[in-house]
């Protein structure tokens, strides 16, 4: 696993690539200057809880979800994505229900042990 710091920086720039949206434009919606995002997101500067809060907030996305380390999806194998959609289309509704109720648990449990991580 990598450090939390690396995991974070790494989460920022992926949400925000995602979304398309700019350091400059991500820097604006949450108040903060885009040379601070910039620095972030290079590991020069680490945010303080309310600005990973106003981060988190203009990304439209739950803070915990900058501290969880997905590894690197672009290293998965597109086969792997069709077999996952063949098995989803497979489920019934409460199957389904089921499990995203499990996956939602999964990443409540991570977020909890990487924040008991970084806090020592």
């Amino acid at each position: 696993m990598e450090n939390l710091q690396n995991v974070f920086m790494t989460n920022l720039k992926r949400f925000r690539k995602e979304r398309s949206i700019s350091q400059e434009l991500l820097g604006e919606k949450c108040g903060l200057s885009w040379n601070f995002v910039a620095q972030i997101e290079t590991g020069r500067r680490l945010p303080s809880f309310g600005a990973i809060e106003k981060i988190a907030k203009a990304l439209n996305i739950e803070p915990y979800l900058l501290f969880i380390d997905i590894g690197q999806p672009d290293k998965v194998s597109p086969g792997k994505f069709e077999d996952i959609d063949a098995l989803l289309e497979s489920l019934t509704k409460k199957n389904k229900k089921d499990l995203a109720n499990k996956l939602a648990k999964q990443v409540q449990k991570a977020a909890k042990q990487a924040v008991e991580a970084a806090l020592g």
